[in-house]
């Protein structure tokens, strides 16, 4: 799934999550080497499509749809954290998985 900010950047959606008041996107933008939030309000869907193994889990007031490997791996929060050791993982994992483009860091 890809979006676009209200600032022209392109994003890629590994996390969608949502409660009754608003629906949040976890954004990989090329060149931030971690994960972003985004309000669904706030940016324009580009492509819809979810090509990858998501997992599905409630928090609390919250229904959670993730990337398999952020959730099987723990490399969310670190991902939030801006863990360089964290991004090249997660980044070998969706390169090897065709979710982005070979020359995306």
């Amino acid at each position: 799934m890809k979006i676009k900010d209200k600032y022209g950047f392109i994003g890629y959606v590994f996390q969608i999550y949502w409660n009754d008041e608003e629906t949040l996107f976890s954004v990989l933008f090329k060149g931030e080497g971690g994960l972003m939030h985004q309000k669904q309000s706030d940016v324009e869907i580009i492509d819809p499509r979810i090509n990858y193994k998501t997992i599905f889990h409630p928090d609390g007031s919250w229904n959670i749809i993730v990337h398999w490997a952020l959730a099987e791996n723990k490399l969310l929060s670190r991902l939030y954290e801006l863990e360089k050791e964290a991004y090249l993982e997660f980044l070998k994992i969706i390169k090897e998985e065709g979710l982005v483009e070979p020359d995306f860091y």
